[in-house]
């Protein structure tokens, strides 16, 4: 069955120099597993905001967030340690690899997290590894691969737990643009094996990839696109 999120009226808001900022305003949206939805809009209108509390990264001030019609944020740290280790898999633009270690070390951290080790955890380390294109690098350390490397490791850690959703936050901010349109073409094909993918970006061509389209600005839908 597919995984759904649905976003009900989520706002965050915050005080910054004695004034109140509003990094999401009333926020409503419904996504799915076996889509690829994209969210543009500028850098400051609450793209990245919106993608953490879809993740389960932080906690709105107002509205819910619903997984598969209960409230993500009404569970205690412990279940949302769980959602974000076993439900969902991030995808930074600046990749967040430890160096020195092999793509393969890289690849294996989730399973540091994992309420307990699966036994072939190596093996589908190197699985996700090859998946995306990296069979020849799983030894290399991160540090000396190329950006677009970088990002291949990155996505296969992403799926290593084998998620329901992939959530981008600028996948393609650091890659030149054809190593960009190589990794938005990698996250497309995960979203046909089943899996969710959820980009935010700038760059507004990506979302000709996608199955809907949905742009933000002053922390507000203000457009959307099937």
């Amino acid at each position: 069955m597919p995984m759904k999120i649905a976003c009900r009226q989520v706002a965050k808001h915050f005080s910054l120099d004695g004034r109140t900022v509003r990094a999401l305003d009333g926020v409503s949206c419904e996504l799915e597993s076996g889509q690829l939805v994209v969210i543009t809009g500028r850098s400051g209108s609450g793209k990245t905001t919106l993608l953490n509390a879809i993740g389960g990264l932080d906690r709105p001030t107002g509205g819910s967030v619903q997984v598969d019609g209960e409230d993500l944020y009404a569970r205690g740290d412990r279940a949302l340690s769980r959602y974000r280790n076993e439900r969902v898999g991030f995808v930074f633009q600046s990749f967040h690899l430890s160096p020195d270690e092999t793509a393969l070390e890289n690849v294996l951290v989730p399973f540091l997290f994992a309420r307990r080790t699966p036994p072939d955890a190596r093996a589908r380390a190197q699985d996700a590894l090859v998946g995306v294109g990296l069979d020849e690098q799983l030894d290399q350390p991160a540090g000396t691969l190329s950006a677009g490397q970088k990002q291949r490791v990155a996505i296969a850690r992403a799926i290593v737990n084998r998620p329901d959703f992939v959530l981008a936050d600028e996948p393609t901010g650091n890659l030149d643009e054809r190593t960009g349109a190589d990794i938005v073409a990698l996250l497309r094909r995960l979203v046909e094996e089943g899996l969710g993918v959820v980009i935010v970006t700038h760059d507004a061509a990506i979302s000709e990839v996608a199955d809907r389209a949905l742009s933000i600005a002053d922390g507000k839908i203000v457009g959307a696109s099937a």
